[in-house]
């Protein structure tokens, strides 16, 4: 038990010796200047990111509008007439013409006897 107190009392000295070798702390010249400084920097970076909305409403309804009067585009030309339909009997004249050394089920007996 007196070695526990002898410890605290060793730990409490040593304690109040660090204690009274404390010095204030100064702080750098101009540090209030620099503090200053740095708050003024702040301001500027938040009046630029007012406008940063702006510009991204402008953005998004432009993108609105580029996508809507492409869809109007698309919707009008699917509806004309003008387009081509391509039948069986097109694609056929295309096999047929193109693609007549294929070897496909249908003529699969016929390569094999020859």
């Amino acid at each position: 038990m007196k070695e526990n107190n002898r410890n605290i009392e060793k730990r409490i000295e040593n304690t109040m010796v660090a204690l009274d070798n404390i010095k204030k702390a100064s702080p750098r010249p101009f540090l209030y200047a620099r503090i200053k400084a740095r708050m003024d920097n702040t301001n500027v970076k938040q009046e630029s990111f007012y406008l940063s909305p702006l510009l991204r409403y402008a953005t998004i309804c432009i993108i609105i509008l580029i996508v809507f009067f492409n869809i109007l585009t698309a919707s009008q030309f699917l509806g004309s007439s003008t387009i081509s339909e391509t039948t069986n009997s097109d694609i056929e004249e295309l096999t047929q013409e193109y693609y007549s050394e294929i070897i496909t089920i249908d003529n699969l007996e016929n390569y094999i006897n020859e």
